[in-house]
Order: structure tokens, then C-alpha cells, then sequence
């Protein structure tokens, strides 16, 4: 590859869509089968899976920022909700080559 190509972004120049995710309180919520992404720096965020309204769902594939603490980005292939204080990043192409390649450049 040649070096000329690469260039420093922003995130508004990559994806189509960057929201704050519909926050879940994992204290307030039974278990279920939808994962719940939070803040954690392991596991891809992963809480456990809660029983929680279709409208706090958010359609994979997509990548998950958690912004308080060490600000951690994961790509997620399945549909999922947040805990609180979550970026959620979405791109009409984003797949998992993509997606895993973005992540890591986010991360460093």
C-alpha cells in the first residue's frame, strides 16, 4: 500500500449515521435475550442479555463507543441495546472486514 493514501478522518466523514444509543438500566431490566452493550472495555461491552422494548434496539451491523472511562470502540454484528452513554456508529456498507479495520483505528 502506499503511504499517500492515508490520511487522518473524522468520524462525520465515515459513517452515515452517529447517535447516542436509547440507554438501558441493566438494574431495571429482567433477562432476556437481547445483549445489552455497555460501557466495559471487555467482551465488546457485553452486560448479559435483557428482555428490552424493540424501540431501545439498534439494528447490527454497527460499532459501539463507550464514552466514559478508557472510551473503548467495538464492531457488533447483532442486534443489540445500550447502557448509558454510548456512540453508536452506522454505515450502509459497514461489514465485519470493514468494521474490525475502523474499530482498530478508532481505538489507536
Amino acid at each position: 500500500m502506499n503511504k499517500r493514501n492515508w490520511k487522518a478522518f473524522e468520524l462525520p466523514e465515515i459513517f452515515d449515521e452517529i447517535y447516542m444509543g436509547k440507554s438501558s438500566d441493566s438494574g431495571n431490566l429482567e433477562i432476556g435475550s437481547v445483549p445489552l452493550i455497555g460501557r466495559s472495555a471487555n467482551h465488546n461491552g457485553y452486560e448479559n442479555n435483557y428482555n428490552i422494548s424493540h424501540t431501545k434496539i439498534d439494528q447490527a451491523p454497527l460499532i459501539t463507543v463507550g464514552l466514559i472511562g478508557k472510551s473503548t470502540a467495538f464492531y457488533q454484528e447483532f442486534d443489540l441495546a445500550t447502557s448509558q452513554n454510548i456512540l453508536i456508529l452506522k454505515h450502509k456498507k459497514l461489514n465485519k472486514q470493514n468494521g474490525l479495520f475502523l474499530v482498530n483505528s478508532i481505538n489507536h
